[in-house]
């Protein structure tokens, strides 16, 4: 880990994006930050094309929360069964 101000930061100094989805580094903490205000979300990971977390609160919903994923980060559906696995409250995101 690097110098920051808040566990996001650790997407700046990995420069984690998706050029293959349009998503720039921005776009991603943007997201995140809206998953962590909603769930709470503890970064574990951040590579230049990954995010490793995990939920601190169970979602209600998982079938929603794992539509909304897969849009933001169509890889993620290659997961097995992530609807499970974000009741369980991993969160494994990357873009190939």
């Amino acid at each position: 880990m690097g110098p920051g101000k808040s566990q996001l930061d650790a997407l700046g100094l990995a420069m984690t994006s998706a050029p293959n989805f349009g998503l720039e580094t921005h776009h991603i903490i943007e997201k995140l930050r809206d998953l962590d205000e909603r769930f709470g979300l503890d970064i574990r990971i951040a590579t230049t094309d990954s995010v490793v977390a995990k939920f601190r609160r169970r979602p209600d919903d998982a079938a929603s929360l794992a539509a909304e994923i897969i849009e933001f980060c169509p890889d993620a559906n290659m997961a097995e069964d992530l609807e499970t696995r974000l009741g369980n409250l991993s969160l494994d995101l990357w873009w190939d």
